[in-house]
């Protein structure tokens, strides 16, 4: 049996790795907390795993809102969420993103494997 926690987490982990090695500050990432029998999620503004800002050489910093999905099927409802959450709070520099994971998979046509990796959309 699959533990979507620990991989929802694992994923998390991996983004903040690939942020802070292009530069950027991490300054929010998603807990996990136990409230009763059951495990939460405490995210930001309900909808962002991780907050990074980009600070040197800019006049204005560059502020990422990242959504991490470890699967690649059913965001079309996350994504509307997340465009009007940018429209309603919208701000200079404010980037919204949907990171999602793509497992190692074989590819028929160029016969060869494909890395696992992060496919990133803007929103």
């Amino acid at each position: 049996m699959v533990n979507t926690k620990k991989r929802g987490q694992k994923r998390e982990l991996e983004a903040e790795k690939i942020l802070k090695k292009q530069g950027y500050t991490v300054f929010f990432r998603s807990q996990t907390v136990k409230r009763g029998p059951f495990w939460h999620a405490n995210d930001f503004a309900d909808y962002f795993d991780l907050v990074a800002a980009k600070t040197r050489h800019t006049l204005h910093p560059i502020w990422k809102f990242i959504s991490v999905k470890s699967s690649t099927q059913g965001h079309g409802k996350h994504k509307k969420q997340l465009k009007e959450w940018e429209r309603a709070y919208w701000f200079m520099g404010l980037k919204v993103e949907l990171w999602v994971w793509h497992k190692r998979r074989y590819d028929k046509k160029r016969k060869e494997w494909i890395e696992p990796h992060f496919k990133v959309e803007t929103i």
